[in-house]
C-alpha cells in the first residue's frame, strides 16, 4: 500500500499591476496548445516551486509576458537505485508576446526547460548553469538536459491555427541546439474552425504532435529521458513533457456543438508509444521496436445534469473506449513484464460543477443559464 497527501492546484501569490511573486504546486495551463503540451505536461503531480511573473508593453505595441521558477523533482522511490540522485533542480523560463487586438491576434513565445541533476547538493551558482557550455569539452555529455521551443499561435473570430518547434539538448548552447542533427525534434500542429448554425455553434479542432527524435550517437534521443532513464524531465516517475512519452506520437480531432444550454462533442485520437524509450536500460539490442499502437473515441457532454433542473450545477462528461496493441509483442529482460498484443480499455471522467450564483430567470427553459 502506498499513501501520499500532496497539495494539488494551490498557490500562494502576491500580485502587483506588473509582477507577480509566489510559490505554487499548479500545472500552469499549456500555452497554444490544446491537446498535447511538450515541454511541461500535467502527467506528472504538481511540485513545489518558486515563480516569477512579469507583464508589460515595451518596445512593440502589445503585452509581454515573462516567467521563471524553480522548482524540486523528486525521484520515484519504486526506481530508486541511487540515494545520490534522489532530487534535481528544474529551471523554467518562458517569453511571450501576443497583439493587442484580441480579435485578430498574434502571439509568439519562447520556452524553456532545464533540468539539473544537483549531485554535489544545491548552490547558488545552479540557478546559472542553463545558460552556461562546457568550453573544455563542447562535444561531451553534461550532466544536466535541457529542451527549448518555438512557438506561435493565430486567432480570428472563427480560426485559430498554431505551431510549436523544439529541441532537446544538454545544455543551451545555441548554435548546438540549432545545428546538431543529433538531438531530439518536438513539434506540435494544430487549428480549430467555428461556425454558427440557426441554434448553435460548432467547432472542428485538431492536433497533432511528436517527440519522437532521430537516433543519437550520444545515447539520448528522447525528450523527458537522461542516460539510464529512470530520470529525465520526471517528477515521481512521471513524465511533465508530452503525456504519449519519449519517442511518442499523437493526432487528435474533435467535433463539437454547443447552444444554450449544453455541449456535445465527438473525439477520435491515435497514438504512438515508444516503449524502449521509457527504461532505455532494458530495451533490446536486436533492433526490435517495443511500439505501442492506440486508437482511442470518445463523446463529451457538458451542460444540466440529465433529469435534474438545478441551473447551478453542471455536469461535465467524457467516456468511451480504446484499443492498444502492441507491433512486435516483445519482452524487454527479467525486470519487465510482457507487453500485452491486445488491450481494450473502457473509461469515463465525470465532474460535478455548482455555481451558486447562477439562478434562473423568468420563463428560461430547465437548464438554461
Amino acid at each position: 500500500a502506498s499513501t501520499r497527501l500532496v497539495l494539488g492546484e494551490s498557490t500562494l501569490q502576491a500580485s502587483w499591476p506588473h509582477l507577480s511573486l509566489g510559490i505554487t504546486t499548479a500545472h500552469d495551463p499549456a500555452w497554444g496548445r490544446v491537446r498535447y503540451p511538450l515541454l511541461m505536461g500535467t502527467s506528472a503531480p504538481g511540485f513545489l516551486r518558486a515563480a516569477i511573473r512579469g507583464t508589460g508593453s515595451w518596445l512593440v505595441p502589445g503585452t509581454w509576458v515573462i516567467d521563471g521558477s524553480w522548482g524540486i523533482l523528486e525521484e520515484s522511490p519504486f526506481l530508486d537505485t541511487d540515494p545520490e540522485n534522489d532530487k534535481a533542480l528544474l529551471n523554467w523560463y518562458s517569453v511571450h508576446w501576443s497583439s493587442p487586438d484580441p480579435s485578430r491576434q498574434l502571439a509568439l513565445g519562447l520556452e524553456y526547460v532545464y533540468r539539473d541533476p544537483l549531485e554535489g547538493g544545491f548552490s547558488p551558482s545552479a540557478l546559472l548553469r542553463p545558460f552556461a557550455t562546457d568550453p573544455a569539452q563542447p562535444g561531451a555529455l553534461g550532466s544536466g538536459d535541457g529542451m527549448l521551443s518555438l512557438g506561435g499561435r493565430w486567432t480570428t473570430p472563427s480560426l485559430s491555427v498554431w505551431a510549436t518547434w523544439g529541441r532537446a539538448d544538454y545544455w543551451l548552447n545555441v548554435e548546438d541546439i540549432l545545428t546538431d542533427p543529433d538531438h531530439t525534434q518536438l513539434y506540435d500542429l494544430g487549428a480549430s474552425v467555428t461556425w454558427a448554425s440557426t441554434d448553435a455553434t460548432w467547432e472542428l479542432l485538431g492536433e497533432s504532435a511528436s517527440v519522437a527524435g532521430r537516433t543519437s550517437n550520444r545515447g539520448n534521443a528522447f525528450t523527458s529521458r537522461h542516460f539510464s532513464g529512470l530520470r529525465g524531465h520526471t517528477h515521481q516517475g512521471q513524465m511533465l513533457g508530452a503525456s504519449f512519452g519519449p519517442g511518442g506520437a499523437g493526432t487528435y480531432l474533435r467535433l463539437q456543438r454547443t447552444d444554450s444550454t449544453r455541449t456535445l462533442g465527438f473525439e477520435v485520437e491515435r497514438l504512438l508509444r515508444d516503449l524502449d524509450a521509457y527504461n532505455v536500460v532494458f530495451a533490446r539490442r536486436d533492433g526490435t521496436a517495443g511500439e505501442d499502437r492506440e486508437w482511442r473515441f470518445g463523446a463529451l457532454y457538458e451542460g444540466p445534469v440529465p433529469r435534474w433542473d438545478h441551473p447551478g450545477i453542471r455536469l461535465k462528461a467524457n467516456g468511451g473506449l480504446s484499443f492498444r496493441w502492441n507491433r512486435d509483442y516483445i519482452q524487454y529482460s527479467e525486470n519487465a513484464h510482457l507487453v500485452g498484443p491486445r488491450e481494450t480499455q473502457f473509461f469515463l471522467d465525470l465532474a460535478l460543477t455548482w455555481d451558486p450564483n447562477v439562478k434562473r430567470r423568468p420563463g428560461q427553459p430547465p437548464g438554461a443559464r
